[in-house]
């Protein structure tokens, strides 16, 4: 499907990037997508080595759940 030409991305013979120039941006566009790659590896590591204090610490965020378990007769009964 050929681009569709407009105004705002006709390129400007001003803006017309050199080869070395546009290598250079290709260049820190890659290093950028694989810093992001690392950091989501590295939180994905640490979620699943942290999986059951992250549990805890979730439920403490919402002290109220157990009581409406009892409430709604979904909870354990004693």
């Amino acid at each position: 499907m050929p681009a569709i030409k407009s105004e705002s991305n006709q390129p400007d013979a001003s803006e017309t990037l050199s080869d070395t120039e546009l290598i250079r941006r290709l260049d820190h566009l890659d290093e950028i997508a694989h810093r992001t790659q690392q950091q989501v590896s590295e939180i994905l590591e640490f979620i699943s080595e942290h999986k059951p204090a992250l549990a805890r610490g979730l439920s403490l965020m919402d002290p109220g759940a157990g009581l409406r378990k009892l409430i709604t007769g979904k909870g354990a009964k004693h």
